[in-house]
């Protein structure tokens, strides 16, 4: 469908043409399900919304994909993705409203579609919700249960491997400056009167194991940038050992 159908368009009058009857939605030829793709664009556009006017969604959108295309574009891709909820009884329409408006129903902020497969060749796409039968439903969960479990082995596998790197770095900078403070993206595991790194790495190391990747490999750069400085200094020289009167004595006698 053009953009524009001989005379120019307002933005909110782009997106409501893209839900008269018979509007046909992109397809995507690549680059991912359209239904995959929609959801996540949705989820995103509602993000700490309940309800987006006519009006707004080219610079909701424009703002939430961050792609730099005009907003006429954005009008309309919103547009589609408004239409795509729609159908699909994520969104529904605001009675009354004196702009047309959307409302995100009860329930439906979670992806309605997710993708599960370990590789591009067992991949599909299952829902998570409002299954068409009690096979599908069947089926679906399954394959949700052993994706769920596949990612989790993937995460603890990945945690590990910061885990290790987390320690190297914790042992390394406290060994140059046991009382160096929390900076950065450590600061929210401080408390009023335990700010120092010393004291906050033993609960973050118990945490570390259930945090999500993303959580753990922030840490990891934390460590790694935020105490740059600390890092460049040299190990201090181990003092030299006491050495007893009576040790001495017996050194003077040789």
């Amino acid at each position: 469908m053009p953009l524009f159908d001989g005379k120019p368009k307002t933005l909110a009058e782009i997106v409501l043409d893209c839900q008269r009857p018979g509007y046909e939605l992109y397809r995507f030829k690549k680059g991912g399900d359209h239904d995959i793709v929609f959801g996540h664009w949705l989820k995103a556009l509602f993000e700490g919304r309940e309800i987006i006017a006519a009006d707004e969604v080219a610079e909701a959108f424009q703002g939430t994909m961050h792609t730099g295309f005009s907003l006429e574009f954005e009008a309309k891709r919103g547009g589609e993705v408004i239409r795509w909820g729609v159908d699909n009884g994520i969104l529904s329409r605001v009675p009354g409203a004196k702009v047309p408006a959307w409302r995100i129903n009860a329930g439906e902020r979670e992806l309605l579609f997710v993708q599960v497969g370990a590789s591009r060749s067992t991949e599909r796409k299952v829902r998570t919700r409002r299954w068409a039968s009690a096979e599908e439903e069947k089926a679906d969960r399954a394959a949700l249960k052993r994706w769920a479990a596949a990612q989790e082995r993937a995460r603890v596998k990945k945690v590990a491997a910061s885990r290790v790197i987390i320690e190297r770095q914790l042992t390394a900078i406290l060994a140059r400056d046991v009382e160096v403070e929390a900076r950065g993206e450590l600061l929210q595991y401080t408390a009023p009167g335990i700010t120092k790194l010393v004291e906050i790495q033993g609960y973050i190391l118990q945490q570390l194991d259930s945090m999500p990747v993303g959580q753990a490999r922030a840490i990891d750069l934390c460590l790694v940038h935020e105490y740059a400085d600390i890092l460049s200094l040299p190990l201090p020289l181990e003092p030299a050992p006491e050495i007893s009167d009576e040790d001495l004595a017996i050194l003077g006698d040789i």
